[in-house]
């Protein structure tokens, strides 16, 4: 005997194939088989995402309920081609699974959601009470395309960030340190130069030590200036001329340098690299 599910999923399919699918059935889809159906389809999930993928007047709830169905179910083979079909809705529907299950997302849902950045930060910025796994896969997902999310500010990162620290999750602290670095250099509001001040040091540290993850460096890399190849891995060099490149970019006022470094001997250094940034020796030639 076959289970209910198994047997919608079966009806489903069978209608599909002869062109007979309703949304009165996507609905029982959701209500009465939500992942239990996706498990009973077996190696079928392919054709009964492409069933479902072919019925018209589908509503966003509908389509969240699905997606969200689909990891439930265990299906995530299909998540790529449903964000590709759906879209937003989708992805809301992916990350509500996350938010109501407590789980991470497989790796390859979490690379799906890079092609979809914008809509994962609508819905984490829709509500102030997503979970922290929620709000940390988000952060994975986004970071290493910050130039795309430039419109949403740092006030959520910078409340997250100061949360990290509070839970000495220093891993997250030093992550969610490179992203604020990385929005303060593209000068994203509110106060770029206060993020920048909280975090330049503590990123550069861990550059000088050799401590910096790869997945780190890779939010910074497409921000800060790259120099000859020979001297590319140099990640210090690196985030001083971005600095400089900064305040050039932005026509900060010089004086500003002073509330990003405390340290008397970075300041040095960073000093000496503005001779390598268009217009850096001459914005700090004065400076004391």
């Amino acid at each position: 005997m076959f289970s209910p599910s198994k047997r919608l999923a079966f009806r489903f399919l069978n209608l599909a194939y002869h062109k007979q699918v309703e949304i009165a059935l996507a609905l029982d889809l959701v209500k009465s088989g939500g992942q239990e159906l996706w498990v009973a389809a077996g190696d079928h999930v392919r054709e009964l995402f492409e069933s479902l993928a072919s019925t018209e007047g589908l509503n966003q709830e509908l389509i969240e309920g699905i997606s969200e169905a689909i990891l439930s179910g265990g299906a995530e083979i299909v998540v790529r081609r449903a964000l590709e079909k759906w879209g937003q809705p989708c992805v809301f529907g992916v990350l509500n699974y996350v938010a109501n299950s407590g789980k991470e997302l497989p790796e390859e849902a979490m690379g799906a959601l890079t092609f979809h950045v914008e809509s994962v930060m609508k819905w984490l910025t829709a509500s102030t009470e997503r979970p922290v796994i929620a709000k940390i896969i988000c952060c994975h997902i986004v970071a290493p395309y910050s130039y795309q999310i430039k419109d949403f500010g740092t006030d959520i990162w910078l409340r997250e960030y100061e949360e990290r620290r509070k839970q000495a999750n220093y891993s997250e602290v030093n992550y969610l340190a490179a992203l604020l670095l990385a929005l303060g250099l593209q000068n994203v509001e509110p106060i770029p130069i206060k993020v920048i001040g909280l975090c330049f040091e503590h990123v550069y540290q861990l550059a000088w030590d050799d401590k910096m993850p790869d997945s780190n460096w890779i939010i910074l890399d497409p921000v800060v200036p790259h120099l000859y190849w020979v001297h590319d891995w140099d990640k210090c060099e690196r985030l001083q001329r971005g600095l400089i490149e900064a305040f050039v970019k932005f026509g900060w006022a010089p004086e500003h340098l002073h509330e990003c470094i405390k340290n008397d001997d970075l300041l040095v250094r960073v000093l000496r690299s503005a001779k390598w940034i268009e217009g850096g020796s001459a914005l700090f030639s004065k400076f004391n």
